[in-house]
């Protein structure tokens, strides 16, 4: 094999793999070493803490104690994000606002057998681009405030930066937990309005009932922008990639089909490809039969096992706690770069890159 794990992100992935998949557990010993890199490197601390309740994999006391009060902890975060997005219900619902919880505890819902098995963290929230303003607006009159921003937000730079920008983050004081508003998928485009899988999947919706959290359906759509995303930070969070497991087991042929095809279209099918490859070579047989054959094209061949071999280098890398590489500036526009080789997109890319590079330096300058 031209690329492999490490002997520590294989066992963790094969732990964590177990439970979710309703697989039996292996055998295994778990030292703090282990914990350490399940809870603070790859946030899947939740699914280890489960697959240890097998009792198949040793540990000792203290180990055992770290993880189920981490369990603990982040069952409570949990509840406290739902009451947060039922709250943004009521308040996006009363402001006839449409909108959609994605990722976070919209996965946590759909995909675990229970929410409190994924880490919780942010919350992510896509509202149509003509309704930001007054999305954020509701916010701020629940007492969040913007956090991402050296200069005051209605500073005439800090509206052009923010202009740019595919999402704000905003925190509430209260609870501790923090926003990410979006009025876009993808940093440079609005592909989600371009390609049908997307488009269906992440269309803003008004709330039903005061309390309906809308969010966006298991299937081709949500798997293919988590595919693309996950790129977007290089995949280096074992937790990103163990969403796909039973997002794509839960796919039929049609779905998977539709998934390369659209790939395809996109010009996305490198990140793709190579994503696929990821999951095999961290988690072991995976069946993607229906696109067996699309995966297994020679051509561009080299390069997505390039992209492979940079996927794993960032999974696998102990420190890396960022996505992006340190004292890199345009690292995270590289990454943008690379997801796609559509020629617009990559235009769009390099133009809104170099206006954001002018007004973030600008900015510190002020």
């Amino acid at each position: 094999m031209p690329h492999a794990p490490s002997e520590q992100l294989r066992r963790l992935a094969a732990l964590v793999r177990a439970p979710l998949l309703g697989e039996s557990v292996p055998e295994d010993h778990v030292d703090p070493k282990l914990v350490n890199f399940a809870i603070r490197r790859h946030r899947v601390g939740p699914l280890l803490h489960i697959a240890l309740q097998s009792g198949r994999p040793a540990a000792n006391d203290d180990d055992l104690a770290q993880l189920a009060q981490h369990y603990r902890a982040n069952a409570i975060q949990v509840a406290a994000t739902e009451l947060l997005l039922r709250n943004v219900a009521s308040l996006y619902s009363a402001a006839g606002i449409p909108w959609l919880a994605f990722k976070g505890l919209a996965l946590a819902r759909q995909l675990y057998p229970k929410p409190a098995w994924r880490h919780s963290n942010d919350v992510d929230i896509l509202v149509p681009p003509d309704c930001f303003a007054g999305a954020m607006r509701a916010l701020k009159g629940d007492g969040f405030v913007i956090v991402n921003t050296t200069l005051h937000p209605e500073h005439i730079v800090e509206r052009l930066v923010g202009s740019l920008a595919k999402d704000i983050m905003l925190r509430q004081a209260k609870s501790g937990i923090s926003v990410e508003l979006h009025r876009r998928l993808f940093f440079a485009r609005t592909e989600e309005a371009r390609f049908a899988p997307l488009a269906d999947a992440f269309k803003p919706r008004l709330s039903l009932a005061a309390l309906d959290v809308p969010i966006p359906p298991a299937g081709a759509g949500q798997s293919l922008y988590l595919l693309i995303h996950g790129a977007s930070s290089r995949w280096f969070r074992l937790k990103w990639l163990t969403d796909l497991l039973p997002l794509m087991r839960g796919m039929d042929a049609a779905q998977m089909s539709l998934v390369a095809d659209t790939a395809e279209r996109m010009k996305a099918a490198v990140t793709v490809k190579a994503t696929f490859k990821l999951l095999r070579c961290v988690f072991g047989e995976i069946s993607f039969d229906p696109m067996q054959a699309w995966l297994d094209e020679p051509a561009g061949r080299r390069l997505v096992d390039a992209r492979l071999a940079a996927y794993l280098e960032a999974l696998d890398d102990p420190e890396a706690m960022t996505a992006t590489r340190p004292g890199d500036q345009f690292d995270s526009l590289n990454l943008y770069y690379a997801m796609m080789d559509n020629a617009g997109y990559r235009a769009a890319v390099l133009t809104r890159g170099a206006a954001w590079t002018a007004l973030k330096t600008l900015r510190r300058l002020l």
